[in-house]
């Protein structure tokens, strides 16, 4: 199967809510106010791709692949807040550092160097 990338938000959001920790079918409706068909289309794919599986009880839990897109999820949260609430209206969701209780703040750093980076501090790498 695979996944259509024509900018499918409802599967982000069902995404993101499954990282918040939601896992029942009535939850993610009712937080996301999706319809049942959608939701099941996209709660489908997400455990025919491996990145959600589906408990004996019938809730859907992230696997190791679901996890692991958390810090494309946090990326995304960081740049709406940044470009979608210039006009006055709040973010509705704010990702926290349980630690200190702040903000997050996302930043890229190099696994190598560990400086931080920018868009026009990269260069893409093409496979030999």
């Amino acid at each position: 199967m695979r996944w259509r990338s024509s900018g499918d938000r409802w599967g982000a959001a069902v995404l993101g809510a499954a990282l918040t920790g939601i896992r029942a079918f009535t939850c993610f409706a009712h937080e996301l106010a999706i319809s049942p068909e959608v939701l099941s289309d996209r709660l489908r794919r997400f455990v025919a791709l491996g990145v959600l599986s589906r408990s004996g009880d019938g809730e859907y839990r992230l696997t190791d692949k679901g996890r692991a897109s958390f810090p494309i999820h946090a990326c995304l949260v960081e740049w709406s807040h940044r470009w979608c609430g210039g006009d006055g209206a709040p973010i509705d969701l704010t990702i926290r550092h349980r630690a200190c209780g702040q903000p997050l703040c996302v930043r890229l750093d190099c696994e190598q160097c560990g400086r931080a980076f920018a868009r026009d501090s990269v260069s893409p790498v093409r496979p030999r």
